[in-house]
Parts: C-alpha cells; structure tokens; sequence
C-alpha cells in the first residue's frame, strides 16, 4: 500500500521530469545526458531511503529511459 510520503514524492518528481522537457529543447547533447544522469541518480537514492513505492520507481524510471531514447541515443 502506497503511503502519502510515496504519492507525493512520485509527483514531485514526476513534476521535475516535465521541468526537463521545458528545457531539453534549448540542451546540447552532453548536457541533457549529464542531468537526466542526476536525475536517474536522484531516483535511485529517493527509492533507496523508501521514498517511494516500487512500482513508482519502475514507472518513473521508464520515464527517465524514454528520455534518454528520445534526446540522448537517437542523436
């Protein structure tokens, strides 16, 4: 079950991955892999110190990975 702690931390992270997309368009390559870099980072210790759920991690971290596929591997 999830708790408050986890659905708010999924939403503000999901929140910083829309802040990403506002400004991934004006990034350079090397740029937009380094932050989503920290932000797969940010993620991983968020779930490590039980800040979110499983499923929210798994979720959010596909959304990480369609980032990279997108602006990082398709260049």
């Amino acid at each position: 079950m999830k708790s408050k702690l986890h659905i708010e931390t999924a939403s503000a992270f999901k929140d910083k991955l829309k802040e990403f997309d506002m400004h991934a368009p004006s990034l350079y390559t090397h740029e937009i892999g380094s932050k989503l870099y920290h932000i797969e980072k940010s993620l991983t210790r968020l779930y490590d110190n039980h800040c979110l759920s499983v499923k929210d991690f798994t979720r959010l971290y596909d959304m990480i990975l369609d980032r990279q596929e997108k602006h990082v591997f398709a260049k």
